[in-house]
């Protein structure tokens, strides 16, 4: 799933190298997306002892640059904002960052994929995933807006690219849908 552990250079952690590729478009391969789904719940369940007065520990950053693809096999990339939270959290972020991309966004088509997600993950919180990608959205939009203004040169790239307007457009999407979506995945 994700870089193993080396050992501690300094003050970095050094961790293996995943070979592979990002992929922009998970819709043409639903094995792959399946294949992440699967990783995800194994970190939360692996985790699940490891955060105590939570769920498990969540990635926290679960979107297509963070992934890697290599041939038939997934990896996960950019854990720095791994900590403790709820499982949902993760789930969410999957069906907003892989399955409802900007040039699709038939209700229905979409709204097939998240449940794809939900059930490969088997979540029981299926009717939260809607608000908690909502909610999501909006913290990450208020991050760029933010982390731009304080003068971080990460957040202001993802500003200057319009990261911020991509993802408030498909906040302003799932909001409009919320009742389709939330049926969908009912």
């Amino acid at each position: 799933m994700g870089p193993r552990f080396v050992g501690i250079d300094g003050d970095h952690e050094v961790l293996t190298w995943i070979p592979g590729s990002v992929v922009d478009d998970w819709s043409p391969r639903p094995d792959l997306l399946d294949q992440l789904v699967a990783a995800v719940r194994q970190l939360h369940d692996a985790t699940a002892d490891l955060a105590p007065g939570h769920e498990c520990l969540i990635h926290d950053d679960l979107q297509p640059r963070n992934v890697v693809v290599d041939g038939t096999r997934v990896g996960v990339v950019d854990w720095e904002q791994l900590r403790p939270g709820r499982r949902v959290e993760d789930v969410a972020q999957l069906c907003w960052s892989f399955a409802a991309g900007p040039a699709d966004r038939e209700v229905l088509a979409v709204g097939d994929r998240w449940r794809r997600i939900v059930d490969r993950y088997g979540l029981a919180e299926r009717n939260e995933v809607v608000a908690v990608a909502s909610a999501k959205i909006d913290r990450c939009v208020d991050d760029i807006v933010r982390g731009s203004a304080l003068g971080s040169a990460r957040h202001h790239r993802l500003r200057a690219r319009g990261d911020h307007e991509d993802l408030r457009r498909l906040g302003s999407w799932i909001d409009a849908n919320r009742h389709d979506l939330s049926a969908l995945l009912a």
